[in-house]
């Protein structure tokens, strides 16, 4: 007899969700990225940059995802960073990965699956250290 999802009761199904993190790991390369803090003293802002290691992959946007962007910003470059949920960033927070400033536009937590995802946006390059 084949069994269905229906035939388990709720009480016996498994509701857990699954931790991609050791199929990610595999996906994760070390990734050292400069982070930018702003803060104001004597009436200046003044910009600090340390560097932060972790695990992760930057993914591009596809271009389906590119086209629902607001117009105008689709000429900046759009990336996806995948990390293990060690790396703490908030939205509005600048990294440089690679040569590259970018601006912290969204934050995914799915630490529940083992990793979170930053969506990233070219930011612009003025003051580069």
């Amino acid at each position: 007899m084949i069994a269905s999802a229906s035939s388990i009761p709720l009480s016996q199904s498994w509701t857990g969700l699954p931790n991609v993190r050791t199929t990610l790991n595999g996906w994760f390369r070390p990734l050292t990225m400069t982070k930018i803090i702003k803060q104001q003293e004597d009436f200046q802002l003044k910009e600090y940059f340390y560097d932060v290691k972790t695990n992760g992959v930057l993914q591009p946007f596809s271009p389906q995802q590119l086209s629902i962007k607001p117009e105008g910003q689709r000429s900046w470059i759009w990336q996806m960073l995948h990390a293990t949920p060690d790396l703490v960033l908030k939205t509005d927070d600048q990294v440089i990965i690679t040569g590259t400033k970018y601006r912290v536009m969204e934050k995914l937590d799915y630490k529940e699956y083992g990793y979170v995802q930053y969506n990233l946006v070219q930011a612009y390059q003025g003051d580069m250290p």
